[in-house]
């Protein structure tokens, strides 16, 4: 093997100290930066060769997780939408509170007589 491929980052203290043991029974979430939740990589249990350890601080240690060459890997971002840079969907079908649309059907040959129950249901008043 020529090369290695490896994520680095941090875990919490005493899941790196478990997968560094032998092979995890769940995925691992190892954060890119430290103390910090905004961006991890998940690995799953059967792509990971080994973790080695590094220095530990404020509950967290640094890791190297040695993973297969054909591993597959998920990389989350999580933040605000105006973090991320996203651009609004101007779609007002996605809105919760939009008004109704409401569509009233009847027939042309009625209209007169519409119109007249109207005009007396407001001289009543």
């Amino acid at each position: 093997m020529n090369e290695m491929h490896a994520v680095v980052g941090f875990l919490p203290d005493a899941a790196a100290k478990a997968a560094a043991q032998g092979h995890p029974k769940t995925a691992l979430e190892v954060r890119l930066d430290q103390g910090s939740d905004e961006m991890h990589v998940s690995i799953q249990p059967g792509d990971v060769i080994g973790v080695l350890l590094g220095p530990s601080q404020k509950g967290e240690t640094a890791v190297q997780v040695l993973v297969k060459p054909d591993a597959k890997l998920n990389t989350v971002t999580r933040g605000t939408a105006a973090d991320l840079l996203l651009k609004p969907i101007r779609d007002p079908g996605l809105f919760r509170l939009r008004p109704p649309v409401n569509v009233i059907y009847y027939d042309p040959r009625l209209v007169q007589k519409l119109v007249d129950l109207n005009r007396e249901s407001l001289k009543q008043g």
